[in-house]
């Protein structure tokens, strides 16, 4: 008798009973799978135990890579499958089940009175009711490229970090943070930048901003100040240079002019006799006259000091117009050698603005091969000190003791 059925549906099924099976992407490992999931389980939003749950129905597959489109259907009942998951308990583990579906990476696809089992036809299982994975091998594209970019956002903050941390120790190496009310400044910033640049939650434009607030401290540091005169001609200072004079309004670093004065002070300064009518016309080494005092500056000297060095002006090409530029056109140099603030002052009070110069681009040239540039530059000072030539011959004492005492 004729029903008016096909043979492959039977009882009136509009659909086929054999499924078509069809590859619909490269076949990938298991635990290749599974360790792109544990990579982006933040952003798929699933925890420790999917991540259980997943493992167990992942060991019960087929043997071999998984084939995205095949009869990927994990049909192991509950029961057995628990020892598969560290023994977890029944219902946290349809939980995790639960979520795996709600984050789109399993389907749920359970026979009508809620088992698994799977559907044979001459022996060959052709369907199953169980934990359909092929939604995950699907979206593995889409998980490499989440990887991928997660990996290089950890990179990104990780060296945003390490710079970060970087010049944090370079501010506390290079300045001389001896007055309390720095100190205090100093370390409370430094508390706080490490404890944001730390923090898990903090993202790649958080640390870039935060970055860029350390490189805005340290800039403060080294720069002057630029202060508004008051009414009476005197100049507000920071409350750093609380003790300054009225002669040193305007005329001080914040962080250390006033010290390299107290510096230059107690720097001992050598008696030795000498003729009056020569004092302003004895010649340097550095090929120029020299003036009274080492500290004291000449523009035209400077200028064409600055224009024979190779490194200096190459960094700074326009030469510096007065002290106060000069001061701080070396002083930056310096930080880049970790000198320290003490180790610049007593060179400045000893060579003075021209040997110093002459002595700081020496060093440039010999910073590829120097392992500590701060302990040569004060071998240098001590050999200058004992009457010795430095900076390849550039620079020597002769003549520059008998000025310094008109320091």
């Amino acid at each position: 008798m004729d029903t008016g059925m096909s043979a492959v549906t039977p009882l009136g099924q509009r659909q086929p009973l054999c499924r078509k099976l069809e590859q619909t992407g490269p076949a990938i490992d298991r635990w290749d799978l599974l360790d792109l999931v544990k990579t982006n389980r933040i952003e798929l939003g699933i925890g420790e135990r999917e991540i259980a749950v997943l493992s167990a129905h992942l060991t019960v597959m087929p043997k071999g890579s998984l084939i995205p489109g095949a009869l990927n259907i994990s049909y192991m009942e509950v029961e057995k499958i628990l020892l598969r998951a560290n023994c977890m308990g029944d219902r946290r583990f349809r939980r995790g089940e639960v979520t795996l579906a709600d984050a789109g990476l399993v389907v749920r696809k359970l026979s009508p009175n809620k088992r698994r089992f799977p559907l044979r036809v001459g022996g060959k299982i052709i369907d199953a009711y169980g934990i359909d994975i092929n939604p995950l091998l699907d979206r593995v594209a889409d998980l490499k490229m989440m990887r991928d970019a997660r990996l290089l956002r950890e990179e990104q903050q990780n060296l945003l970090r390490t710079k970060i941390s970087s010049r944090i120790r370079a501010i506390r190496d290079n300045f001389n943070l001896s007055i309390s009310e720095m100190v205090e400044s100093f370390e409370a910033f430094a508390v706080e930048v490490r404890k944001i640049s730390r923090r898990k939650s903090t993202g790649t434009e958080e640390m870039i901003a935060l970055l860029d607030r350390v490189i805005a401290f340290e800039a403060d540091l080294m720069s002057p100040p630029c202060p508004s005169r008051s009414d009476d001609g005197n100049t507000p200072g920071s409350a750093y240079l609380s003790d300054r004079n009225a002669a040193d309004a305007g005329q001080s670093v914040r962080h250390n002019e006033s010290y390299l004065k107290e510096l230059i002070k107690d720097i001992p300064k050598p008696s030795v006799a000498r003729s009056p009518a020569k004092e302003e016309i004895k010649p340097d080494t550095c090929g120029h006259r020299k003036p009274k005092s080492h500290l004291e500056f000449h523009p035209g000297r400077i200028r064409a000091l600055w224009s024979s060095t190779s490194n200096l002006n190459e960094m700074y090409p326009e030469a510096p117009g007065n002290e106060r530029q000069l001061y701080n056109l070396l002083h930056e140099y310096s930080s880049y050698f970790r000198l320290g603030q003490e180790t610049f002052a007593r060179s400045l009070a000893i060579l003075g603005w021209e040997c110093l110069l002459v002595a700081m681009d020496y060093l440039a040239e010999k910073i590829q091969s120097i392992q500590s540039p701060r302990a040569y530059f004060q071998s240098m000072l001590k050999s200058f000190e004992s009457g010795q030539r430095i900076a390849g011959g550039r620079v020597s004492p002769a003549g520059l003791t008998a000025l310094s005492t008109a320091v």
